[in-house]
């Protein structure tokens, strides 16, 4: 007889437990306010503004170094190369037009942050290390990092991407 009372009390206490997890759900499901498209709009949005941002970013380092190759005909060295680009990037850094464009223009500031060297074939290579950008929608926000490492001809043409080798 006392097995009998447990398990009525067990089956009765599962049974109620069930419908308060029911009742819990369905007051879930009813107080829902949806929201999710606009969340997912915003995170689209968050995601397509850093990509942008490091389009932008690759972009203007190929036309500074493009303007800096071709308006520097005395240069006769990466020395003097390096340094009328930090020259060009100071000048081009006042009418950036992208405001989350991170610091490529600080590393381009700082001489010690880059390099563009020559190879044996005269082809010029830019490379900047820990290059940042960042997007942010409210109080959302995105840091992507990236190394640059670009080739350019003799005329200041952009050839192709390349990688920063480790030392």
């Amino acid at each position: 007889m006392l097995n009998r009372r447990g398990g009525q009390i067990a089956i009765g206490l599962l049974s109620g437990l069930a419908l308060a997890f029911a009742l819990a759900a369905l007051f879930a499901m009813v107080s829902f306010k949806g929201g999710l498209e606009t969340k997912s709009e915003e995170l689209s949005r968050l995601m397509y503004n850093i990509d942008f941002n490091k389009k932008y970013v690759l972009a203007e380092t190929k036309l500074l170094v493009n303007e800096t190759i071709e308006g520097c005909g005395y240069c006769k060295d990466s020395e003097q190369l390096t340094i009328a680009l930090n020259k060009k990037a100071g000048e081009k850094e006042r009418f950036a037009s992208v405001d989350d464009a991170g610091n490529l223009f600080g590393r381009l500031r700082n001489i010690q942050d880059f390099y563009l060297i020559v190879n044996p074939q005269g082809d010029y290579e830019l490379h900047i290390e820990d290059v940042f950008v960042t997007a942010q929608i409210e109080n959302n926000k995105v840091t992507r990092r990236f190394d640059i490492c670009q080739t350019f001809d003799v005329q200041g043409n952009f050839l192709k991407d390349c990688e920063i080798q480790a030392i």
